[in-house]
């Protein structure tokens, strides 16, 4: 009987100690989710956009389409294309003639435009031109 409760006891011990490490690594695993998630959260609020203030002078001009551009926009807008591009074919209008050419430059209210087919360079004032379209890009 002494051997038989010493076995009793030794087991109910064994069993004690057993449950014991399950609720320790239990107990353990709960913490690392609970750190992991901490640090899961963390990592989202460095990621986070913070909204800056931006003078207007340094954000980008919104997309127009050159339909609903004001003739200045236009001109402005043919005369920014960069050199190494082929230049727009424009058709001109102004109030007694119309003319299709590339657009080279706006000086001092006058537009310059170059004219096939003797790539003359014509003279324009900006009060004139009633319309400008693009034909060909």
């Amino acid at each position: 009987q002494e051997i038989k409760q010493e076995k009793d006891v030794g087991i109910k011990q064994e069993i004690k100690r057993e449950k014991d490490v399950g609720i320790k690594q239990e107990i353990k695993r709960e913490k690392d989710v609970e750190i992991r998630q901490e640090i899961k959260q963390e990592k989202v609020v460095e990621h986070s956009i913070i909204p800056v203030n931006i003078p207007q002078s340094e954000t980008k001009k919104p997309n127009k389409m050159f339909q609903s551009m004001t003739i200045k926009e236009k001109i402005e807008f043919l005369c920014s294309f960069p050199a190494h591009m082929s230049q727009p074919i424009c058709e001109i209008l102004c109030q007694n003639q119309k003319y299709i050419g590339t657009i080279l430059e706006l000086k001092e209210g006058s537009l310059y435009v170059s004219i096939p087919p003797n790539k003359e360079k014509k003279v324009l004032t900006f009060n004139d031109i009633q319309t400008i379209s693009i034909i060909k890009i």
